[in-house]
């Protein structure tokens, strides 16, 4: 069926989407070549983990299909409510679809629903899958920064997932839009998992029906190992209504993220593996001034806008802008890695160190702590 004759079935049953169905100024819905996309990527299944949410569903499709080297055949919305709205959506957009009934509710909901994404995967055997929410928009690189950091996934199993996502991505504490970090935590909101990682977590699974997924999976299924994150996210959380969210959280935790839908920058991959991301944090180490924790607080307490780099900096440059800050024992940051944190306040990209704990600490030159 034609787009023209999509529009006409789609906006003569639903009449709550004025921007799909305005005579002169409707949203597309046909999209650019395919052919632009990413090699490394062309196979990998785009799932959309939706509910009877349809407004949200609309928002996080738009921004996903005007991402940069989308592959619209590989986007799959996986329902679990038989919503009339959704699949109109869907199908005006041309793309494919699941409904798998949800057969309870709130977080066994969930739970069971991704359950069965996870069996999805792992029976067509795909290497690897992108997986969003709903309710999630995403950057127009988005696809770019899977594409470039997959070589690096497939390469070190010390690496459980890559997510969009930067749990510490505040407008105040951002300031590269190129950079990427090792943490110790899996953030979610945008996920590639690999079909190993995929196996492991059904293998494991609880019996709990009520299990709340993500978290069981960091505090059982991780295991010590890392997943790779930018330091400026790619995805933004628009949802104001759901099992986990309402608008008074959704105002607290996502009102102050730092969020860029158009970026056009390059990413390097360099110094992400174990052995030579552990090898960058010494030489920042060594390179940087040591800050007293009383002057990181009077400049974090004055913090203003970022100031984002938008090319990826040498060890060298990055060192001449760092420093390195002994990390307090009550300060328990979701991202770490090797027992620090990094970290932009004010243009200064601070590394905040664990210690006697990071294993760092030993190895810093002339390290008095």
């Amino acid at each position: 069926m034609s787009d023209h004759l999509r529009r006409i079935k789609f906006c003569e049953r639903f009449f709550s989407f004025p921007e799909l169905c305005r005579c002169n100024t409707s949203f597309p819905i046909t999209f650019r070549n395919e052919s632009q996309g990413f090699e490394n990527i062309k196979n990998i299944p785009i799932i959309i983990v939706a509910s009877n949410r349809p407004y949200y569903l609309m928002e996080s499709l738009k921004s996903l299909l005007n991402a940069r080297g989308v592959q619209k055949s590989n986007i799959i919305v996986d329902l679990d409510e038989n919503c009339p709205e959704s699949i109109g959506l869907v199908e005006l957009f041309g793309l494919k679809y699941n409904i798998r009934p949800a057969k309870c509710s709130k977080r066994c909901r969930i739970s069971s629903h991704y359950k069965s994404i996870f069996g999805m995967i792992s029976a067509f055997n795909f290497e690897h899958a992108f997986i969003f929410e709903d309710d999630l928009i995403v950057s127009s690189d988005i696809f770019y920064l899977f594409s470039t950091t997959l070589n690096v996934y497939q390469a070190d199993n010390s690496i459980f997932c890559v997510s969009a996502w930067n749990d510490h991505g505040y407008k105040h504490s951002v300031g590269d839009l190129t950079m990427l970090y090792r943490v110790q935590f899996m953030p979610g909101l945008g996920l590639v998992l690999s079909k190993d990682i995929v196996k492991e977590i059904l293998q494991k699974w609880p019996n709990r029906p009520d299990t709340n997924w993500d978290v069981w999976i960091r505090e059982f299924v991780l295991n010590g190992r890392v997943c790779i994150i930018p330091d400026v996210s790619r995805t933004f959380h628009i949802g104001v209504y759901g099992v986990h969210i309402n608008p008074a959280f959704q105002k607290s935790h996502f009102e102050g993220r730092f969020f860029k839908p158009k970026i056009n920058v390059t990413i390097s991959v360099d110094n992400l593996e174990r052995e030579e991301y552990s090898d960058m944090i010494l030489y920042l180490a060594n390179n940087s001034k040591e800050e007293s924790y009383e002057n990181v607080c009077k400049i974090a307490a004055t913090a203003k806008s970022p100031h984002l780099n938008s090319w990826p900096l040498s060890r060298t440059e990055l060192s001449d802008i760092t420093r390195v800050v002994v990390m307090d024992d009550g300060m328990k940051p979701k991202e770490t890695f090797l027992s620090l944190f990094k970290v932009w306040i004010e243009g200064i990209h601070y590394i905040f160190i664990k210690c006697p704990k990071s294993s760092i600490c030993e190895k810093i030159e002339n390290s008095t702590r």
